[in-house]
């Protein structure tokens, strides 16, 4: 997103610089300033938006690394329970959902034939 940034903002101020002496250039000032301003634009952004990134993954890798054990215990704790709600609860009332609906089908069909 740097680069694309930079590229978009630099083009925008090269244009307006090269707006300046079109009068002299005859308009050629203007795509030619945010030409340059574009290219010096796209490489400030990228390597800015670089190294925006790679002191955030940093900070986040350090983060991670000194909460391990709090990490790895709450991740421990969601699988426990998430492996205890799938294998008990889920189960129930999916049986109990489909014993019903069979039972629902069954009264409507009884209630359309005896109509008819």
């Amino acid at each position: 997103w740097g680069g694309v940034l930079g590229l978009s903002g630099g083009a925008l101020a090269g244009a307006a610089a090269g707006a300046v002496p079109a009068v002299f250039t005859l308009g050629l000032s203007i795509p030619a300033g945010a030409a340059c301003g574009g290219g010096f634009g796209a490489c400030v952004g990228a390597a800015l938006g670089t190294t925006a990134g790679f002191v955030g993954g940093g900070a986040a890798g350090g983060a991670a690394h000194v909460y391990r054990s709090e990490i790895q215990t709450g991740a421990a704790a969601a699988k426990s329970r998430a492996h205890s709600f799938f294998s008990t609860g889920a189960r129930t009332r999916a049986l109990e959902t489909t014993s019903y609906l069979k039972v629902t089908a069954d009264e409507a069909l009884d209630a359309a034939s005896a109509r008819a």
